[in-house]
Parts: C-alpha cells; structure tokens; sequence
C-alpha cells in the first residue's frame, strides 16, 4: 500500500506507563520499499458491535486519512504512529476536515519513548453526521514516518450509544514466544465489550488463530501490522489474542483498548 520509510530501532531500557496511557518514540533512518496488504479473517460473529463495510482505512506515508463516516453514534477508532526527528513526540489532538467527528481530548492508550523508538497512540471519536471526511493527527515536535489506521464500529445501541474505554493496556518491546506474539490481555467489566489492538512487529508477521478475533496484517520485506479485534468479548471475561512473527523471538510493541456501548 505505497510506499513507507523503515527505520532503525534503538532499543534502550525504561518508559513510563501512566493511567492505561503510553506513547513511545525513536530515532530513524529514511528507506523506501513497497507495501502490500493482506488480510486473514476469521468469521466475525454478528452481536452487540459490528465494523462498518470498508474499514479499516489505512494510510502508512501520512499523518491523515481519508474516510467515509456512515453512521451517527458509531465510534471511529484510531491509531497513530511516528518518529520523532529527536527528542520525543505525542499527539495533541485529532481532528477532521467536515467536522463529521467529536473527538475525545486524550489518548486512550499508547507509549512514549519506549525501546521499539516509536510513538504509536489509540483515540477514539463518535460520529456526529454521515459523510466524507479527512482525519488529521496533530503531533507536537518534529516527526516523519507516519501510519494513520481509522475503523468505524456500530453499536447495537445505534445513533443513541455512549462509548467508553473500560480497559487498556501496553506491551513494550515484549519479546516473542517460539514465534507467538500476545496482544495485551484485557478483561471486560459487567458489559459486554469490543476488543481493539494494534502491534507492530520487528519482522514480518501473521495473523494468530485466537478464536473470534478478526485480522488484518500488512506486511512489507522486515516487518508488518497487525490488527486485532473482536466485537464479542463476554462480561467478565478476559482476552488476550496472538499474532505470529516470522523472527520466533524478535521484540514486538503492541497497544490495545476494551470499548462498551451504552444507551
């Protein structure tokens, strides 16, 4: 999917995990090499959250992406990634061109100068009115290597939800196990919730097999994306999905959220 920069991870020790938030960030060197996108699916049973057709929308080259709001109420969840030319870099705030989107003013989880070297956040809006739009992410310092993921989900609440982020978790330069690589494992509170996780892995990687949880990898020559999600994780119940890794004990760096609709 275009092209994208590769850039030289510094592992180093430390960072900070404040309030299920974290961001994280490094130094890089400019490549460029072809992207394509694959997607493994497993079947997404329907229930109380459902993804809108088209997404995720995806942007690997830049700090915005292009989207199509469908409809009043659903959430728009999204992931932003760059490196800081020095020193460390946060988003400050997302917004979009139609103002189809109330965004909330913090992240919900992510890292901030961590060992991978990257900064990789989660927000999250409610659409407002159907249409299309452009999201924009505002990142403070001076930055380069952007991916921008957007993916819109419907609540059976519909039009009347409330959302909210009940659980949110890290792992920061986890190492993998013979090649298996865990999301955070999050637990679901008294509500039935969505599970949404972004990794990104120091090799190529593949989907997991978790049961019930949806993938989508993109994948380049050293290294690829993965998106998991699953609209059917139980009350009370805990889900930790895995991924694969080409390297069977490279590092990974992985974020995710639990979502609840109410209304």
């Amino acid at each position: 999917m275009g092209t994208r920069t590769g850039r030289r991870k510094v592992l180093a020790v430390g960072g900070a995990l404040a309030a299920a938030a974290v961001v994280l960030a490094a130094c890089t060197i400019t490549t460029t090499t072809t992207t394509t996108t694959t997607t493994t699916t497993t079947q997404q049973p329907t229930g109380a959250y459902s993804e809108q057709p088209g997404y995720p929308a995806i942007n690997n080259t830049s700090t915005s992406v292009a989207v199509t709001t469908v409809s009043v109420g659903d959430v728009m969840m999204v992931m932003a990634h760059t490196a800081p030319s020095s020193g460390t870099s946060q988003v400050t705030s997302i917004t979009d061109s139609a103002g189809r989107i109330t965004w909330q003013s913090a992240k919900s989880a992510g890292f901030t100068n961590h060992p991978s070297g990257d900064t990789v956040e989660i927000w999250y809006g409610v659409v407002k009115s159907a249409g299309a739009t452009i999201i924009d992410i505002h990142w403070s310092g001076t930055t380069f290597d952007h991916f921008v993921w957007a993916d819109e989900w419907r609540s059976s609440a519909g039009s009347a939800a409330t959302w909210s982020v009940t659980a949110a978790g890290i792992k920061n330069a986890a190492v993998c196990s013979a090649g298996s690589c865990a999301f955070p494992a999050l637990t679901a509170g008294s509500t039935a919730s969505l599970y949404w996780g972004w990794a990104y892995p120091a090799s190529t990687s593949k989907a997991g097999s978790t049961p019930g949880v949806h993938y989508y990898v993109t994948t380049e020559p050293t290294h690829g994306n993965v998106l998991a999600t699953d609209p059917t994780v139980a009350a009370g119940t805990t889900l930790t999905p895995t991924f694969g890794q080409q390297n069977a004990t490279s590092w990974y760096d992985a974020a995710a959220v639990l979502m609840t609709a109410t209304g």
